[in-house]
């Protein structure tokens, strides 16, 4: 029997990416003064993403100044050619993953005052270590940020493919982190020639992020709707980037390694769902004059959305109804792409690699090393938010979350 079709929709019309083509390297670091820059299509970008030739230019925390960060140790800046296309992207490794700068509490004893102390320290190490993400890999989310972002037709994440690459990637040994030459899986992306909010706010050139929300609803509505639905563990103001070129900043997102895990779902961070959150509380106890201002502006906005039904949010909800209605061939899509399941985990050269994949704990061998892709758990709860997150906006408007203000995290209604 065949299976009924969905009606055709009108076809989007493709994203365009504004890409660098080369840089030059100036005293160790890469000079973005003066790139040659270009645009390319999603389709092209994806096909050079997938199929180009990779040639490593580096360790992102080498060649770009930033500040201290996880992952970024094992970030690689790489330069992809296929035909005649050519730009700048990054590859995130399963080797290394978690490694990066972190802050390290050390306690101690002030005898003289008879007073407990805490001291931060900055090093070298795995922050997964001791964590829900220990045994889960990053690079299978990254990947599958994308999918969704192109699924529902929010552009807001840049193109990203699974691919397996040749660099030097840190490993741990008895005297500490060492880079260590070999292969490892992981997800590329192309890089886009923008800062991170925090860059810019660092330099005062940022603006003001509520008014940059507010005065893009749509916009906005894309990134909660999003970042509700991977329930991303992290979204700071690193984890973003913006496009300042014209009138109206536009937001892409970034770093979703922390995202798609089934036990971290209640535990969120993201400075978009934030105000969202608090919209699902009095409002009027508010005690900042101005955090108040941005929450009642807010909610009129999602009033007046709610009653006129513009096109967009319209759309979004088709979009999001599409999605879950169409949900097997979505699955479908994710396992064909080598993101669902357990990875076999073998350490190769002195690197980990994941050399195959099972669908089910049951069909992996007795004492194998496995390492979490995107499991059953994680995407049953996914679809269960999505269908929570469609009655919501059309009964409400509202993302189905609500903002802890002590503990500044994010909880999901039940």
């Amino acid at each position: 029997m065949l299976k009924e079709q969905s009606p055709s929709r009108e076809k989007q019309p493709e994203i365009k990416w504004c890409t660098i083509m080369d840089v030059k390297e100036r005293e160790g670091r890469l000079d973005f003064t003066d790139t040659e820059k270009t645009e390319l299509s999603t389709r092209d970008i994806m096909a050079a993403l997938e199929k180009g030739k990779v040639r490593e230019l580096g360790q992102l925390d080498k060649l770009i100044a930033v500040p201290p960060h996880q992952n970024y140790i094992s970030c690689h800046i790489v330069l992809i050619e296929h035909e005649d296309k050519r730009f700048l992207a990054i590859f995130k490794g399963l080797a290394g993953e978690g490694i990066g700068e972190v802050s390290i509490l050390t306690y101690f004893v002030d005898r003289e005052e008879k007073t407990l102390l805490q001291r931060a320290e900055r090093e070298i190490a795995n922050a997964k270590i001791n964590t829900e993400w220990e045994n889960v890999a990053y690079y299978p989310r990254e990947v599958f940020a994308y999918m969704l972002s192109e699924k529902l037709n929010l552009g807001l994440v840049p193109p990203t493919a699974l691919r397996t690459l040749r660099g030097k990637f840190p490993v741990y040994t008895e005297g500490g982190f060492k880079l260590v030459e070999g292969e490892t899986n992981g997800a590329l992306q192309v890089f886009l020639p923008f800062r991170t909010y925090a860059q810019l706010e660092r330099e005062k050139k940022a603006g003001d992020l509520p008014q940059i929300l507010l005065n893009n609803l749509e916009q906005y509505y894309k990134i909660a709707v999003f970042d509700y639905l991977v329930q991303i563990r992290s979204r700071h103001f690193d984890d973003f980037l913006l496009d300042t070129s014209k009138e109206e900043s536009t937001i892409f997102l970034i770093d979703h390694g922390n995202s798609m895990l089934s036990e971290s779902t209640k535990n969120l961070r993201s400075v978009f769902l934030r105000y969202f959150g608090m919209l699902n509380r009095n409002i009027n106890f508010i005690r900042l004059p101005k955090l108040r201002e941005i929450l009642i502006n807010l909610k009129e906005n999602i009033q007046i959305t709610l009653r006129e039904q513009p096109e967009w949010f319209k759309k979004l909800i088709e979009d999001l109804k599409d999605l879950l209605k169409n949900k097997e061939q979505f699955e479908g899509e994710i396992k064909e792409k080598g993101l669902y399941g357990y990875g076999l985990l073998e350490v190769k050269e002195g690197i980990p690699i994941v050399t195959q994949i099972f669908e089910n704990l049951k069909e992996i061998p007795q004492g194998a090393r496995v390492i979490k892709l995107i499991t059953r758990e994680d995407l049953d709860e996914f679809w269960f938010r999505l269908e929570k997150l469609i009655e919501s906006l059309e009964n409400t408007g509202l993302i189905p979350i609500i903002y802890d203000e002590e503990l500044g995290i994010i909880y999901p209604l039940k």
